[in-house]
């Protein structure tokens, strides 16, 4: 099925233009064009990454934090601008200096716009390169984003469904995809731990864009007693609503206290496979995460994972039956089909040996190719393509 246009409505944006040499610019455009005037020749040779903090609660956080590990691995100098005072006790990439930051490509993560006086500061140092990290799951870009991207000099994406989106909601600021990854060592092969039912895992934060409740309702039509639901999540979203619906289904487990990330192995071992019946999504990095694990996925044929998901030999690829409006005004988003979906998982609790074939190669595809350090040396490349004085060496040995 076609994926439905977003709606970009270019005619919106022309409100708050300011004339320029006679032609119609965005405020966004000025501001660039001077900071290119002024710092736009600075060398570089650091990558500053800015954010509110670098913990492991928030996904784009978390994101943070592994893509300046893997950067400092590769050998980059790499520091960390935070937005604020507070930041991961654990985190031992180094602050960065205002002149450290007058020769950095900055990286902001900008799901909305970035504050005020974090942009203040990268223009007081004179920052020669400011990048936007944004991410969205619908098929539109809100036209109040595409307005504050206007302002930086690219704009990293994690998937190629992000990219695409973007390029066609009228930004006309470069659009490139840095993928997310996982740490290897974190997420090894996984032996399946004998002697249980088979398992079927969702993990995620419940809401309705994540499949959380077509997951639970699929899982009540499996009417067999032989398999197992394992809800791993942090227990918002509305999950106690939905719990209370399902609290007599005794085959499902409620797992949704916070675990450290040391503790994901432990639940790993429990699963089969990962069901994420999803409307929509920037990457899905859970999904990555298990597929690293050695279990398969069955998920939504649509956005995000299907950079990494690879063909139907692979991931259980679920049905879109039809459209709905995204959240926060961000075009459309996936119906997955529900008949198609409940077909898979009984599939699966009828061939676990095949399941568990397709889980070995799912970890070989992840290793080989999703690493956070291979995406870090893939995306240094296209980094020197962006800045004019680029002096950050070469990854070697990837």
């Amino acid at each position: 099925m076609e994926v439905p246009p977003g709606d970009s409505r270019p005619s919106r944006r022309l409100l708050g233009c300011v004339v320029e040499h006679g032609e119609l610019v965005r405020p966004e455009v000025v501001a660039k064009r001077e900071r290119r005037l002024l710092h736009g020749s600075a060398a570089v040779d650091t990558i500053a990454w800015s954010y509110h903090d670098f913990g492991y609660g928030n996904s784009l956080a978390h994101v943070g934090r592994e893509t300046v590990n893997a950067l400092r691995e590769a050998g980059v100098r790499v520091r960390i601008a935070p937005w604020g005072d507070k930041v991961a006790k654990d985190m031992t990439v180094p602050w960065a200096t205002d002149e450290e930051l007058a020769r950095s490509a900055v990286v902001a993560m900008a799901r909305t716009d970035v504050p005020g006086h974090v942009h203040a500061r990268l223009r007081k140092a004179g920052a020669p390169f400011v990048a936007a990290y944004y991410m969205l799951e619908g098929t539109g870009a809100r036209d109040a984003d595409v307005d504050f991207l206007e302002g930086y000099d690219a704009v990293f994406v994690p998937s190629e469904f992000c990219r695409k989106v973007l390029a066609e909601s009228g930004l006309s600021t470069p659009v490139r995809v840095w993928g997310h990854g996982f740490d290897h060592r974190m997420f090894p092969y996984v032996e399946p731990r004998p002697g249980r039912p088979f398992t079927f895992l969702w993990f995620g934060d419940e809401n309705r864009r994540k499949g959380y409740d077509l997951f639970l309702r699929a899982f009540a039509a499996l009417n067999r007693g032989d398999v197992r639901a394992w809800v791993r999540g942090p227990g918002s979203g509305g999950v106690s609503g939905l719990r209370k619906k399902y609290a007599a289904d005794h085959r499902i487990v409620w797992d949704t206290q916070v675990s450290p990330p040391g503790q994901l192995k432990e639940m790993m071992a429990e699963a089969d496979v990962l069901v994420a019946p999803f409307r929509g999504e920037g990457f899905g990095l859970t999904l990555l995460e298990a597929m690293a694990s050695g279990r398969p996925v069955v998920c939504t044929r649509f956005s995000g994972p299907l950079d990494f998901g690879g063909g139907d030999d692979l991931t259980y690829w679920v049905g879109v039956a039809g459209w709905e409006a995204a959240q926060y005004d961000s075009g459309n988003q996936a119906v997955p089909d529900f008949d198609d979906l409940v077909a898979k998982m009984e599939w699966c609790a009828d061939h676990p040996d095949e399941v568990r074939d397709r889980g070995r190669r799912a970890h070989a595809h992840a290793h080989a190719s999703w690493t956070w350090l291979r995406k870090a040396a893939e995306v240094l490349p296209v980094l020197r393509d962006l800045i004019p004085r680029y002096e950050i060496p070469p990854v070697l040995g990837l």
